[in-house]
């Protein structure tokens, strides 16, 4: 019964108190400043590239696994514009215009560096082209 009461202004504490600093949220300004230290992957499917082969899906899971262990978000689109959200960090769209001719593939994309296309390929093309786009 002791160790309850000398737990109580503690509990009572914990319970009662407030957060002082209100919550934190980035955002990124593009070229001009801001977060500029995000990487993604833009699982690329346009919505005329028609069923899913087995192929693709195998690859693509492939590819999203070892991207993740190497701290790259991840994410799927197909249109003009995709929206990145990592978290707290809000990352302006990346501009994909330049990639609609293409069906299904990957969009590399970092703060500071233009995006760029990989076209669907074996999982070692595919890292390999990664790693020289995000430079690791």
């Amino acid at each position: 019964m002791m160790q309850i009461l000398w737990l109580a202004p503690l509990l009572l504490g914990l319970a009662c108190s407030k957060p002082t600093d209100p919550e934190y949220r980035q955002e990124a300004k593009g070229p001009q400043g801001g977060v500029t230290a995000w990487r993604a992957v833009i699982i690329w499917q346009t919505a005329d590239a028609g069923e899913e082969s087995e192929d693709w899906v195998s690859i693509q899971s492939e590819v999203t696994g070892a991207l993740k262990k190497e701290g790259i978000f991840v994410t799927s689109g197909g249109s003009e514009e995709v929206e990145i959200s990592k978290g707290s960090v809000a990352i302006p769209a990346v501009d994909c215009s330049g990639f609609l001719e293409h069906k299904i593939g990957y969009v590399f994309a970092m703060g500071g560096k233009e995006p760029a296309f990989q076209e669907h390929a074996v999982v070692d093309d595919v890292l390999t082209s990664a790693s020289a786009y995000f430079g690791t």
